[in-house]
């Protein structure tokens, strides 16, 4: 269940992070919850046991540990709250849910020194209350209703909690917490893909982005130091630590044992906090983070999303004239690639960094390029969206929308990606060995056609294959037919054919384009 929560929250980092306004807003969550889990799935797999019981306290130790942030030190309070709840347990079922969302949620509030409502703490005990007082043990059932109140509860944090009001945004934190139960959800009903971008709840009279007005309102607020340490030692109270941690800073979070406690705090004076948790005991683990810098980069990617963004197209593209009808849409940044050369996750990654912006969009262009692209777009430093492109005719028809300014990232790749379905891909090239595909049956050495990467005709000259392809793929709702002819035929080749096609079919507007790719005599654009 885990394993697959990991998953979904993964997909859903770079929300989790838009969202993050509370307790600071400094665009961290998503990443802090998803390496807190990341770090409890990965350790605890090699140890996993037949026995619910120790597994459960195997993955507790690992939160106690990892817990990075403050959304990831109390999201760890979930995983101890499971162990206390499943002790002795062999196996998992629905009560044993109930049993571990409430202790959870008991847990997470005694670790907090200021709670607040509105938070991933309300969502917690929202959910917890919703599965207690379901007259059921199926554990399908209550995992449906957890992540149903999970999202309900979330979509209430802003009339809960002001600063959530003022920025026009639901809680980073509970949506996180949404995310993991529904990926538990998923994997338990065998229902959705796990790599699913989400979209989360939006307020009463919000559009889902962020108020102008909160980010000039937090301009000029300081933050201090997010600070974070292990302390082991022998009898360590957490309460009255707890207590010393609010006299010097905000958001205090505390959670373990009389031996160890993983602590969070935000504080202006970190050398101090440190110092008094080491007339303790013993520290290590330190991780201090200056939030004011966090913040000021937040803000910079708010504004940037509300204002339009500077973007630029990495495009994968294999052809001289290819290229320059990308250039003349304002694309000038490629990566060489197609069927016979598929470029590596490093050469994208390298192509995405050496940009001149921010904002990216890649056009793999290539059905198999498009797993590549994906990892490089996770990998990379920069925000990048990868409109799956899977000929480049649809990554030309894409081109059309480019504009450099003006647009969000996502504005301007959702834009991108709906022109991919407004085209029909055709092909024609030489075959490469003999083979019987559906209804075809090709000779070593003919000429195939394919239409939207699929098979559909096998001739003995280009002509006559190029004949066959048209006459599939011209409709009554065909206007426009773009050969782009490429290295396997001459230039005077490609007009003769181009004229006989236009005499055959005179209601069709034609179109002749050099493309210079390597092994297709023509890629053709049907719209």
């Amino acid at each position: 269940m885990f394993e697959s929560a990991l998953i979904l929250i993964e997909a859903n980092v770079s929300e989790l992070n838009r969202l993050n306004v509370f307790p600071v807003p400094d665009g961290d969550t998503g990443t802090n919850m998803y390496l807190t889990v990341r770090d409890i799935v990965s350790k605890s797999g090699p140890r996993v046991s037949d026995s619910v019981s120790e597994t459960s306290r195997v993955m507790a130790r690992e939160a106690l540990m990892g817990g990075r942030g403050n959304s990831g030190v109390i999201l760890s309070h979930f995983f101890i709250g499971m162990a206390e709840a499943l002790d002795g347990c062999a196996d998992f079922g629905g009560s044993d849910l109930v049993r571990s969302l409430v202790a959870a949620s008991v847990h997470a509030y005694g670790g907090v020194g200021h709670p607040r409502e509105g938070t991933m703490l309300t969502v917690m005990r929202e959910t917890a209350n919703a599965v207690e007082d379901e007259d059921t043990e199926d554990l399908a059932q209550l995992l449906e209703i957890a992540s149903d109140s999970a999202l309900a509860s979330v979509a209430r944090t802003p009339t809960l909690l002001p600063v959530l009001y003022r920025a026009g945004l639901v809680d980073a934190g509970g949506y996180g917490v949404y995310v993991m139960l529904e990926g538990m959800r998923r994997h338990v009903l065998k229902d959705g893909q796990l790599d699913e971008q989400l979209v989360p709840p939006q307020p009463d009279l919000g559009d889902g982005n962020i108020s102008p007005e909160f980010l000039d309102e937090i301009e000029e607020e300081e933050f201090g130091f997010c600070t974070q340490f292990l302390l082991q030692g022998e009898g360590l109270e957490k309460n009255s630590l707890l207590e010393k941690l609010l006299e010097l800073g905000t958001s205090p979070v505390v959670i373990g044992s009389e031996e160890m406690l993983r602590v969070h705090v935000h504080t202006y004076k970190p050398d101090e906090v440190v110092e008094y948790a080491s007339a303790l005991g013993t520290v290590s683990h330190e991780n201090i983070q200056d939030m004011d810098e966090q913040r000021q980069r937040y803000s910079a990617d708010r504004r940037s999303e509300l204002e339009g963004d500077d973007s630029t197209v990495v495009a994968v593209v294999q052809g001289d004239g290819l290229e320059q009808i990308f250039v003349e849409q304002g694309i000038e940044n490629f990566v060489s690639g197609g069927d016979t050369m598929n470029p590596s996750v490093a050469d994208l990654l390298r192509a995405i960094e050496d940009a001149p912006t921010d904002a990216v969009v890649m056009l793999p262009n290539n059905p198999n390029v498009a797993l590549a692209a994906g990892q490089a777009a996770n990998l990379s430093s920069k925000r990048v969206r990868v409109v799956p492109s899977r000929t480049v005719v649809q990554g030309i028809a894409a081109a059309l929308e480019y504009v450099p300014q003006g647009l969000t990232l996502d504005a301007l790749a959702d834009s991108m990606e709906g022109r991919l379905d407004e085209v029909q891909t055709g092909e024609v090239c030489f075959a490469s060995r003999a083979a019987d595909l559906g209804d075809v049956s090709v000779r070593e050495d003919q000429v195939i056609a394919m239409l939207d990467r699929e098979l559909v005709y096998a001739g003995d000259s280009v002509a006559d294959t190029l004949f066959g392809l048209l006459d599939k793929a011209i409709s009554d709702e065909s206007e426009l037919v773009s050969l782009y002819w490429g290295d396997p035929i001459s230039e005077e080749d490609a007009q003769s054919l181009a004229e006989v096609v236009e005499e055959k079919y005179p209601d069709i507007e034609f179109e002749i384009v050099h493309g210079g790719q390597p092994h297709y005599h023509f890629f053709i654009s049907i719209e």
